[in-house]
């Protein structure tokens, strides 16, 4: 997660420079906007997963039935990974207004689509991560 963290830091910095190359706004907002997207998902994640499980624990005592049989041997992901790429999509179009905004060179079109691309690819692979077990909501 470190990592994932780090390395989202380091891409808004190149993207904050490359679309407002004199602004420490754009610069701080960019840079902070993939890792704080990761960790707001994470935190996302785990309410969704919370009440998840209560709602499919209501529902197993007014059905009196599991709908799946849960393996012991198998790595339980807890439902609601893909709130990390919703949250970090969320955070690269907040973002990319920002810095386009602040910006004298940058259009909000073509900043908002490369911002766009770049939050939706790490939110993917932040997913991706999330449902293959690598990453673990807060606890």
């Amino acid at each position: 997660m470190l990592m994932l963290a780090l390395g989202g830091g380091v891409l808004g910095a190149v993207l904050g420079n490359s679309m407002a190359p004199d602004s420490e706004v754009a610069m701080a907002i960019s840079c902070a906007m993939l890792p704080l997207a990761l960790l707001s998902g994470l935190g996302l994640w785990l309410t969704a997963a919370l009440w998840l499980g209560i709602l499919r624990l209501l529902g197993s005592v007014f059905v009196a039935r599991w709908r799946e049989p849960w393996e012991k041997d198998k790595r339980f992901v807890p439902p609601g990974s893909v709130l990390v790429l919703a949250t970090s999509t969320a955070y690269s179009i907040a973002a990319a207004i920002v810095v386009s905004a602040v910006s004298v060179k940058a259009t909000l079109v073509s900043t908002l689509a490369l911002f766009m691309v770049v939050g939706v690819l790490y939110g993917v692979v932040g997913w991706r991560l999330a449902r293959s077990g690598f990453l673990r909501p807060m606890e």
